[in-house]
């Protein structure tokens, strides 16, 4: 089992890497061992396990575990593994399974399914997971998907070493031991306002680029500003409907026999769909 090489500090780049899944919906572990030395091949040395691109709403209690297991005996740089759940005692086995097998830092969403539950009870519930681990916690800020927000009051009376926000919410920064940018259209201005680091999905299928563009980000270069254009443009592709199938079919034709398949109630991609990725595959020299 691989402890890790590379120093476990919160701002970086992370991959929030996908799951891929066999045609008879297990786990395909040989696609995501070819994944994981493509994207360490390409200078990825963090990622964020069994997050939303994960498809971690899908996985059971068993998955989850083999996940972050295999994981860490085929990838040497920080595992961030997600133990987000809506019940407590689950997010805390988590915890428990992170120790166990190894994971850099652990990762939570708020309580999600009964939206509107105040601070209170969100603060309670990430001490309760910050409390139980020495392992650094970040917290995860996706308001579309969990229906309850981090607020400012919420970081300022939990122990974390980082927000990973998804939500755009700049006046966060200040208020952040680190803030993770979670959107790669906005990587280049999140940097510029103070954001020490950043959660790329465009990173399973173009990680050099994306090391590149958060490298130049860092160094104040303008050539950051037309790095961003194309990663935005390839965004408008990538983030339509069905975009984790998107991902998939992409990596695809990077990474081969790479499944496209996603889990319900996510929807394959009907032939047109599939056409355009594998268009901008072929404009982009990967088909």
């Amino acid at each position: 089992m691989k402890s890790g090489s590379v120093s476990p500090m919160a701002d970086r780049l992370y991959v929030a890497i996908t799951t891929p899944f066999a045609p008879d919906d297990s786990i395909d572990f040989t696609a995501l061992a070819a994944h994981l030395a493509f994207l360490e091949l390409n200078g990825i040395e963090a990622l964020f396990l069994g997050g939303t691109t994960g498809e971690f709403e899908t996985l059971t209690y068993k998955e989850r575990c083999e996940l972050l297991r295999f994981t860490r005996s085929h990838f040497d740089g920080i595992i961030v593994f997600n133990v987000s759940s809506c019940s407590l005692k689950e997010s805390l086995a988590y915890v428990a399974v992170a120790e166990e097998y190894g994971a850099n830092m652990i990762t939570a969403l708020p309580p999600f399914y009964r939206a509107k539950v105040g601070d209170s009870g969100i603060v309670t519930f990430f001490n309760a997971i910050a409390n139980a681990t020495k392992l650094p916690l970040i917290l995860y800020n996706f308001t579309l998907h969990s229906q309850n927000s981090i607020s400012l009051e919420i970081v300022n009376q939990v122990r974390c070493i980082a927000i990973k926000d998804s939500d755009k919410n700049y006046d966060l920064i200040q208020h952040s031991p680190v803030y993770l940018c979670g959107g790669d259209s906005i990587i280049a201005d999140a940097i510029s306002r103070g954001a020490g680091g950043v959660v790329s999905v465009q990173g399973n299928y173009q990680p050099a680029k994306i090391v590149e563009l958060v490298a130049l980000s860092k160094q104040g270069d303008v050539r950051a500003e037309e790095m961003q254009r194309a990663v935005a443009e390839t965004a408008t592709i990538y983030r339509k409907s069905k975009q984790i199938a998107r991902i998939k079919r992409g990596l695809s034709a990077i990474v081969p026999g790479y499944p496209t398949a996603v889990r319900v109630p996510l929807m394959p991609l009907l032939p047109e769909e599939s056409n355009e990725i594998a268009e901008w595959c072929k404009e982009h020299g990967y088909e």
